[in-house]
């Protein structure tokens, strides 16, 4: 499901008993940007939004004193931009929270820098009827379903979205736009661990300019470089003349397209800093994530006690299988780390609490109150401030330097076949390749050819 999701928002994050919080580096998820309303100590639930990286999410401050909000906004295609909130209203809110709640929503609507938007989150007003817009007699309801009216938002949510063994389903869990057209194919699905609280799965539509960061990399573990070795040249002698910078290019030309013919491609990662690494999900888990969602199915049919029973029996097979997954990987992880050291260093550094990328830097052509916020913007301020504090040589001719007689003087080195193979085959296979675009395993692979 990861693959096609760009946005998830999330309430409640924190429980509501806790010896400790979860810090940001648990939740993190690979792929992802995750922007979450720091707990304060006053026992929020928090609120968060998973961005997909190549969306260039930025966090938007909104100054509002109604706390369990986040907001983050995206650049579309052309002048638009979309803003997007995750939004967790508790269920015995008073009226001063709810008021500041509804100031909120005012401040987002009359926003004209955004073109979209996309509020959703769990706002504990069971008592609307949403298929009439009727309030009931809560009178918290009504100011909401008035404010939603007034700025023009609209409500896509129909479905029960909370159900609970021996409570009323309701609609707790709402998705606001300010197009009726931009939300299409709500899909209601199972509860994520034991949440009473269904996923909603829907599709926004908008006009996003792609991402021009994705690119194909070699995958050096799958290259065939038994035909590589015999596809380049037998006598380099005759190939190499000429002088350094001429053999240079020859050579690394006539390697470059033997690899490009043997090693298949990849897409690289678009986001800077790799996540968690999930393990791939072996066929039993499957059948049991699929069986999962049959029996919930099952149980939203029938509303029978039995069908509950088994729902909740296959939803903690799945937790079991999903932690017994967990505990392999790392165990694999331990075990080769001699062999594999940065897979063990990339695991470690997932469960670090530390933000991903770059943040947004002040000082975009020369003023402080400019922000920048992509890759290219971010790199020239970077570039102006590292040259501010390089020395700055006088004017004139440069100094002469004193003619000197050295005491030690380099004896004959020596440089043939067998010390430069022995060299090559003594390189680290895990290491990256350097400016000159040659991978080590590609070397150590073709060292006799």
């Amino acid at each position: 499901m990861l693959d096609n999701t760009d946005i998830m928002g999330i309430t409640e994050i924190y429980p509501k008993n806790f010896r400790y919080l979860p810090n940001k580096a648990e939740l993190r998820i690979e792929g992802y940007n995750l922007f979450i309303n720091e707990n304060s100590g006053d026992r929020q639930r928090g609120v968060g939004l998973y961005i997909k990286s190549e969306h260039h999410g930025v966090e938007v401050d909104m100054g509002s004193t109604f706390k369990e909000s986040i907001w983050v906004k995206i650049k579309l295609s052309r002048n638009n931009c979309l803003l997007v909130g995750c939004i967790y209203r508790i269920p015995n809110s008073d009226e001063e929270n709810t008021k500041e709640l509804l100031k909120l929503l005012d401040k987002v609507s009359s926003k004209k820098e955004y073109s979209h938007l996309l509020i959703m989150g769990d706002f504990n007003l069971p008592k609307i009827d949403w298929n009439s817009w009727s309030p009931g007699n809560d009178k918290q309801s009504e100011s909401f379903v008035e404010c939603l009216r007034d700025n023009y938002l609209c409500q896509h949510t129909t479905d029960f979205t909370r159900i609970r063994k021996g409570s009323e389903p309701s609609i707790l869990d709402l998705i606001l736009t300010n197009e009726d057209e931009m939300i299409r194919e709500i899909k209601y699905d199972s509860p994520v661990g034991s949440s009473d609280h269904l996923v909603l799965i829907f599709k926004f539509h908008c006009n996003k300019t792609p991402s021009a960061n994705k690119t194909h990399r070699l995958n050096y573990n799958k290259g065939d470089f038994e035909s590589m070795r015999n596809d380049v040249p037998i006598n380099w002698n005759r190939i190499l003349n000429g002088s350094i910078d001429k053999m240079y290019k020859s050579f690394t030309e006539i390697i470059e397209a033997s690899a490009n013919k043997y090693i298949p491609k990849r897409k690289s990662k678009c986001h800077p800093v790799s996540g968690k690494l999930n393990p791939p999900l072996n066929k039993d888990t499957l059948k049991l994530i699929n069986k999962k969602h049959r029996t919930w199915q099952r149980y939203m049919e029938t509303k029978s006690e039995s069908k509950y029973k088994e729902y909740a029996k296959a939803r903690n097979q799945v937790k079991w299988e999903l932690r017994k997954s967990r505990r392999e990987t790392e165990k694999s992880i331990a075990k080769d780390i001699k062999q594999h050291p940065k897979r063990f260093w990339k695991y470690v550094n997932s469960k670090r609490k530390i933000k991903i990328g770059i943040s947004d830097l002040k000082g975009l052509n020369g003023d402080d109150q400019q922000m920048a916020v992509t890759d290219r913007e971010k790199a020239e301020v970077l570039a102006i401030f590292f040259s501010s504090v390089f020395t700055k040589e006088p004017p004139g001719a440069l100094p002469e330097f004193e003619n000197r007689n050295p005491s030690y003087h380099f004896k004959e080195i020596v440089c043939n076949q067998n010390v430069v193979e022995k060299l090559l085959g003594n390189l680290n296979e895990n290491k990256s390749q350097g400016p000159d675009r040659m991978h080590p395993k590609i070397l150590k692979e073709i060292r006799y050819s």
